[in-house]
């Protein structure tokens, strides 16, 4: 790792301080490589990038393995007034950016006479996110160092279907701002090594085979699901860092606590004590029917992507009699939402029993495809049975988990994911192959992941069922 601080730390900053320190610290062969669909996802932004400054005339800087060399060439190319600078090196007291962009502005006052510069950053993003404006700020700031003028910046971002066409956001120059975050990295990379806080976030990191054995070898009450770093933070500062340490609270002495209130306290602290005792722990009865014919289990696959923003997959795991069938209606295409969804209409008017899926996303999904097509009346009544399966549990069981994810929790229950795709980021992945080559085995690989979605969500009703009887 460089020594310079650069915009990713800042960026890291926004996640985790420890991201920020290990980055320092860390043994990088302990970090996790990247996945799948994280180098999908790069080579989607790099892509993105080249479409976005095809039609510029860009003076480009090269040698990034060489920072002083590269700053020297964009120092050159900015005295002599050039319109517009691609991957330019920015160096100023220790600092190393390398904005996308570096565009003349005439009318200001700068070193380098009456212009001034300022920075682009390129996004394959519809929403510019703080990390991003703090990104395009570290460059304002390196740029007020290099030129004698701080300017503002902006995003170029990718709009999407419905904004028809690439978005400029304007970034303004918050000196306080962007100085209190350097203020934080310097402080963090110079100070003790942070304690692990162990969130849903943790799983994409690739620290996260350092800091969560970490977290379990103290023992860290951030391991309880749902806990806030703010009420962290308050058990922390009194005493209470261990998962044993919570269990042997009473009710009143955690709502003394700050973030904790009457209705969280006793989930905490049945969480605490399902982890020390290594056991599920009831803590209220679940509201579920019994099995029936017509029941089904639901599960939703969407791609978003450049211009691209669809659902393609709808599978349901069906009761019909005394057996299960795994069913489902398909857009090979994006183009074929419309068809798959009044088809897939037509086939769950036809029953009647509850729905079973896991967390929000169907039912915001089943919202936005009545927008776009229709079919608002039997889609209201799909909806009027569905049943929540992951509230459900988080608010009548605690579990010996640091999360209530179905990724989560069926593999606890038994349950296995079968097919070659084990997780939600690498079916987009599969969904773009298969759109990019039309070779079957990528959809194919889709629909078992979606078909092993509906049954481990059937597992987490039964086990529920059964629990709750006991």
């Amino acid at each position: 790792m460089s020594d310079f601080i650069t915009a990713q730390d800042i960026t890291n900053l926004s996640k985790c301080r420890r991201i920020v320190y290990l980055d320092r610290h860390g043994d990088p062969a302990l970090r996790v490589e990247p996945s799948e669909y994280e180098r999908w996802l790069m080579e989607q932004g790099i892509e993105f990038e080249q479409q976005a400054i095809a039609d510029y005339d860009l003076y480009v800087v090269h040698a990034p393995e060489d920072p002083q060399a590269a700053f020297g060439a964009t120092l050159q190319l900015m005295r002599h007034g050039v319109e517009m600078i691609y991957q330019g090196t920015l160096l100023y007291e220790g600092l190393h950016g390398r904005p996308d962009l570096l565009v003349r502005v005439d009318g200001g006052a700068s070193r380098f006479g009456g212009y001034y510069y300022r920075p682009v950053d390129i996004k394959s993003a519809r929403r510019a996110s703080d990390s991003h404006r703090h990104q395009v700020m570290f460059y304002c700031y390196l740029l007020h160092g290099v030129q004698g003028f701080a300017p503002d910046g902006a995003l170029l971002l990718n709009g999407g279907p419905e904004g028809g066409g690439d978005t400029e956001i304007e970034v303004p120059y918050a000196q306080d701002e962007i100085l209190a975050l350097l203020n934080e990295v310097i402080d963090t990379i110079d100070g003790d090594e942070p304690r692990p806080f162990i969130t849903s976030a943790c799983q994409g990191c690739r620290w996260r085979n350092v800091c969560l054995p970490l977290a379990e070898k103290m023992r860290d009450v951030s391991l309880l699901p749902g806990i806030r770093r703010d009420t962290w933070q308050a058990l922390h500062e009194r005493g209470v860092r261990t998962l044993e340490q919570v269990a042997a609270l009473t009710l009143d002495e955690l709502i003394r606590v700050d973030g904790i209130g009457r209705k969280t306290a006793p989930r905490l602290l049945a969480r605490a004590r399902a982890h020390v005792e290594q056991r599920a722990v009831l803590v209220e009865p679940p509201r579920l029917a019994p099995p029936v014919p017509g029941e089904s289990f639901f599960d939703i696959e969407g791609f978003s992507h450049k211009n691209v923003d669809c659902y393609y997959l709808l599978g349901l795991l069906v009761r019909r009699g005394e057996e299960y069938a795994f069913e489902y209606d398909l857009a090979e295409r994006p183009e074929d939402e419309r068809e798959m969804w009044f088809s897939f209409l037509d086939r769950v008017d036809t029953l009647d029993g509850p729905v079973y899926h896991y967390g929000a996303y169907e039912r915001t999904a089943i919202g936005r495809l009545v927008e776009r097509h229709g079919g608002g009346a039997p889609a209201r009544r799909f909806l009027d049975r569905f049943v929540d399966l992951h509230r459900l549990l988080k608010n009548s069981v605690a579990l010996p988990l640091h999360g209530y994810s179905l990724k989560q929790v069926a593999p606890w229950l038994g349950f296995e994911w079968t097919g070659f795709t084990q997780a939600a980021p690498e079916s987009i992945v599969e969904y773009h192959r298969w759109l990019e080559t039309g070779e079957r085995q990528h959809l194919e690989h889709v629909i078992v992941y979606n078909r092993d979605d509906v049954l481990a969500t059937r597992v987490v009703r039964d086990w529920l069922l059964n629990f709750s009887s006991t």
